[in-house]
């Protein structure tokens, strides 16, 4: 089964909770139509949901939410009946983490910041870990792709080696546009 996770503009989706909500899709191959969304039941609230990622086991996501307008990285779990309750990621979100993006092994989170040290804005931060059942740590500042204009990262490729993100620096056509950076495969 393929899997496809969209986002609800606010009050727009059906079966939502009226703020803006993550949405699934699924399709039984590439050449198959893919259903009606379907609300994420145990993710959304009365909140806002965004930027959902599903992490490399399938079965992990990590979506955007912002409560009582703080923004933070949530994530939940799918089991038999759906994804369970979602918690926050808090080894990150203090203070601050919102739009993320995770590595395909799950052992590295990107993350959209504005916390103390950053370049301006808000800057791409990594979070690493060592296994997935370890909290993420050693919190960076991926100073390569920020500037003194506000970043977030939306993809990470299967290989790791490119990263799509968003900006509103300099050479931009509109107030966000989507930009890449690639790297060596190490």
């Amino acid at each position: 089964m393929l899997v496809a996770f969209s986002v609800s503009p606010v009050g727009t989706g059906e079966g939502g909770t009226g703020a803006s909500d993550v949405y699934v899709s699924t399709r039984a191959n590439t050449a198959a139509g893919f259903a009606a969304p379907v609300s994420v039941a145990g993710v959304n609230s009365a909140d806002i949901e965004g930027n959902p990622g599903l992490a490399a086991d399938g079965e992990t996501l990590y979506f955007g939410r912002y409560t009582n307008n703080v923004p933070g990285v949530w994530r939940a779990t799918r089991g038999p009946a759906g994804y369970g309750s979602a918690s926050p990621v808090e080894e990150i979100n203090t203070p601050n983490a919102f739009w993320n993006a995770t590595s395909p092994d799950d052992l590295a989170i990107f993350f959209a910041s504005d916390r103390d040290g950053g370049r301006g804005g808000a800057d791409i931060y990594v979070a690493t870990r060592a296994s997935r059942t370890e909290p993420f740590g050693h919190i960076t500042n991926v100073a390569e792709l920020n500037t003194d204009k506000s970043e977030s990262p939306d993809w990470i490729s299967p290989d790791g080696c490119r990263i799509y993100f968003s900006s509103d620096r300099p050479g931009s056509d509109g107030d966000f546009d989507v930009w890449q950076a690639s790297r060596p495969a190490r």
